[in-house]
């Protein structure tokens, strides 16, 4: 578990496949604002889902165009699952050894998820969100039937 970060279920049972997700369906480091939010809304994640679950990013390593970059951080607090990802993408300000995605600071910016993005900067209000938003991770792109419903793992990994 990452200090600070949001308690989540963890299921299991998606079929699993050999075929590789489509390109085109992915955010790519450069989209644009309204393409990442475009490709989230196909799986139906909503503006606020995608806002919350962006902070995954403070957690990572990227893996960026520019191979200089690549394996750096997002943030100063690598392993700390804070909020100052969106204090500091919003103002792009990159810590010094952390990069940014520009699609981050382009939904950071963007008029309909700018006030969204802001509220983030509330530890409490975030960890809510994510584990709202989180829960629909399980189930995108799957047609759950009462035979193939997603099985709860939460107990074997807390």
């Amino acid at each position: 578990m990452c200090p600070l970060g949001p308690r989540v279920s963890f299921y299991t049972g998606r079929t699993d496949s050999s075929q590789a997700g489509a390109v085109d369906r992915s955010i790519a480091s450069t989209d644009t604002a309204e393409k990442a939010l475009h490709l989230n809304n196909t799986k139906t994640l909503q503006p606020e889902d995608v806002v919350a679950l962006m902070n995954v990013h403070a957690v990572v390593e990227g893996f960026y165009p520019d191979a200089a970059t690549s394996g750096k951080p997002q943030v100063k607090t690598p392993g700390t699952w804070d909020v100052s990802f969106y204090k500091d993408t919003a103002q792009k300000k990159a810590t010094v050894g952390a990069v940014h995605y520009t699609s981050d600071e382009a939904v950071a910016a963007y008029n309909v998820t700018k006030p969204m993005w802001q509220a983030m900067l509330d530890q409490t209000l975030w960890q809510k969100a994510y584990e709202k938003a989180y829960l629909r991770l399980p189930v995108l792109n799957m047609q759950p039937s009462l035979e193939h419903l997603p099985t709860d793992c939460s107990a074997a990994i807390l």
